[in-house]
């Protein structure tokens, strides 16, 4: 007997992913029925379901910007639910960076997570914000390699991939600092962050000087 790790529709979203089939009118519908149904540019909505579905385990683990309100407490990320599976994919977490500090206690963390999809047996790495404010949703897969590759080599040349992406495209800066670092050192994330903005160190002293020039204004 052979026992189905995944639904019809999970199996087939996640199919579509992997060989990078385009949206067709079966895939807008299920991402629609499933709450991704606005436009996320530079990434799609199946990246953005794809990267919500491989962290679902470990949502409440990753960034999520809080407060408490009038109407009480709040958070900036959507925990959905998740049904009971026959095999669960093994996370494990890479890094946490810090795009930006804009005030205090609102910082722009990005979690990076290595997953692994059973079925397909490949490795897919995520990004995840603390809410969707960035680019619509909190979460993205960014890509994926099987097992038989080089994880560290293949993790950097997806993340290191996105960075530059976002350099090149709107003119991203570097990231600020590491929040927390997991299976990437400090040391290998500030060589990832140096190779996509060689000029990094410089800005580092220049965004020193302005945080000086704020404390005095």
């Amino acid at each position: 007997m052979t026992i189905s790790v995944f639904s019809p529709d999970e199996q087939l979203l996640l199919d579509a992913w992997f060989r990078s089939a385009p949206i067709d009118e079966r895939i807008d519908r299920l991402l629609c029925v499933s709450d991704f149904e606005h436009d996320c540019e530079p990434y799609t909505r199946l990246a953005a379901w794809v990267g919500a579905f491989a962290v679902s385990e470990v949502q409440e683990r990753l960034p999520n910007w809080t407060a408490v309100t009038d109407a009480g407490f709040v958070h900036n990320r959507p925990i959905r639910d998740v049904e009971d599976r026959t095999v669960t994919g093994l996370a494990r977490h890479l890094l946490t960076i810090n795009w930006a500090d804009s005030g205090p206690g609102f910082s722009w963390p990005v979690a990076y997570t290595l997953v692994w999809i059973p079925v397909f047996e490949r490795y897919v790495v995520t990004a995840s914000a603390d809410g969707p404010d960035a680019f619509g949703y909190a979460d993205f897969a960014l890509g994926s390699f099987d097992a038989a590759a080089d994880w560290r080599m293949k993790a950097k040349e997806i993340i290191a991939g996105d960075w530059r992406m976002q350099s090149d495209t709107y003119g991203q800066a570097p990231w600020i600092y590491l929040f927390d670092s997991g299976a990437i050192s400090d040391a290998e994330a500030l060589d990832w962050r140096s190779e996509v903005w060689v000029d990094s160190e410089e800005n580092d002293e220049e965004w020193e000087d302005e945080d000086r020039d704020e404390l005095v204004s």
